[in-house]
């Protein structure tokens, strides 16, 4: 085996029924401005509920992202926040 170091970012996982509408406290928390929301197609309705939750500190929206998100949705999205 070779060596190799793994280094992950820390993560903090809100979860439970209705804790979408919880987002904007969320990023509150994290001293955020504005989040940016992202969905799959199929994911549009939980995407509007964040983006209402949100409000203000809603900066836009992607829609249509895939899993495990190929090159062309993150480059899209990228496009997007600049």
């Amino acid at each position: 085996m070779e060596d190799f170091v793994y280094q992950a970012l820390a993560a903090r996982v809100v979860f439970g029924p209705g804790k979408r509408t919880e987002i904007a406290a969320e990023t509150e928390r994290l001293g955020l401005s504005a989040a940016l929301v992202i969905s799959t197609g199929s994911q549009r309705a939980v995407a509007d509920e964040a983006i209402r939750a949100l409000g203000g500190r809603c900066a836009g929206r992607i829609d249509g992202v895939t899993m495990h998100v190929p090159r062309e949705n993150v480059d899209a999205a990228l496009a997007e926040v600049r």
